[in-house]
């Protein structure tokens, strides 16, 4: 099984309207993105960490600012993440904005090669 797919089920779970409160925003300063994922239990084996170091910086400065932008509401958007297999590395971003009735939240598409391709 690609090792992002498992990640983004753990994502999922940090990232979801009743866990995505108690987290601190102070979690994606000064750390890499692996550090992040490791402090936040997405990531969990060394393979998982070294994958997720391979994506290119601009994805990884992009994850982390729509994350911040997450957390620093009131109330926090809730994000999800849906990963599928690719040739490069690719973010699709969406933001359902909060209405009336419903928080509206952020779906992170992503899209990477299999590791060791």
């Amino acid at each position: 099984m690609p090792l992002f797919q498992v990640m983004t089920e753990r994502a999922n779970w940090v990232f979801n309207r009743q866990n995505i409160g108690n987290l601190a925003l102070n979690i994606l300063e000064s750390r890499t993105f692996s550090e992040i994922a490791v402090k936040l239990e997405i990531a969990q084996t060394a393979g998982e960490r070294e994958f997720l170091d391979t994506f290119p910086p601009s994805i990884q400065g992009a994850l982390r600012a729509v994350l911040h932008s997450a957390l620093n509401r009131s109330p926090r958007l809730p994000v999800t993440f849906a990963w599928a297999p690719g040739y490069d590395f690719e973010l699709l971003i969406s933001e359902a904005r909060t209405h009336k009735g419903s928080l509206g939240g952020i779906t992170l598409f992503l899209r990477t090669r299999y590791p060791g391709d």
